[in-house]
């Protein structure tokens, strides 16, 4: 596996660049906040997986591939995978249920 893909993470998403205007305007035309609680629902889904997939899963990735620099790693590369999938797994879900 290439270093680089696990070593210096993903690119960021720019949640800034949502254009919240629009919740507003939206807001005066139905009469409802709907779009402004969804749209901040989405913004925390972003930041947060994306933390997850940068930080937890290329870390995870790094240590199967190379072990543990300063601790020795005491799980196994399959329960290292295991539970990065089963994490995974999870925003997945989450996702789902945010876009219903």
């Amino acid at each position: 596996m290439n270093r680089s893909l696990y070593s210096e993470g993903l690119i960021e998403p720019e949640t800034q660049q949502f254009e919240m205007w629009r919740d507003y305007r939206l807001q005066d035309i139905v009469g409802d906040d709907i779009f402004n609680k969804a749209h901040q629902s989405l913004d925390a889904f972003v930041k947060t997986s994306y933390a997850f997939f940068k930080d937890d899963l290329c870390h995870g990735i790094r240590l199967s591939v190379e072990g543990g620099k300063d601790l020795d790693v005491i799980a196994s590369n399959e329960e290292i995978v295991e539970g990065m999938f089963k994490a995974a797994h999870e925003y997945k879900k989450n996702h789902i249920v945010i876009m219903r």
